[in-house]
């Protein structure tokens, strides 16, 4: 190995860990910039479903409730359906015979 060599070597030895440390440091900066890239993306999909959800039940408590929530309506269609269907059952039994 000539000498000029070995110095230029040496040379880019002694800047080595300055050069890694920069490289590493840059290489965490460029992490941390990801991960908060990814938190704010997340943050903002929270706050839209939030929004969503505030926006359904909004909208579910102007309407009121539903007709298939009144007790007395889902007693009533429920009787009619049974006596239709022993109805129709006994219709059937009286055809037979």
């Amino acid at each position: 190995m000539s000498p000029s060599l070995a110095i230029a070597l040496g040379q880019k030895a002694a800047g080595c860990d300055a050069r890694i440390e920069i490289e590493a440091a840059r290489t965490a900066s460029v992490a941390a910039a990801r991960c908060r890239y990814a938190l704010g993306l997340a943050e903002a999909d929270r706050t839209a479903l939030e929004r969503e959800r505030d926006l359904w039940k909004a909208q579910a408590e102007e309407a009121g409730p539903s007709f298939i929530e009144h007790p007395i309506l889902v007693a009533g269609l429920s009787v009619v359906a049974t006596i239709a269907v022993l109805f129709i059952a006994r219709e059937a039994l009286q055809a037979d015979l």
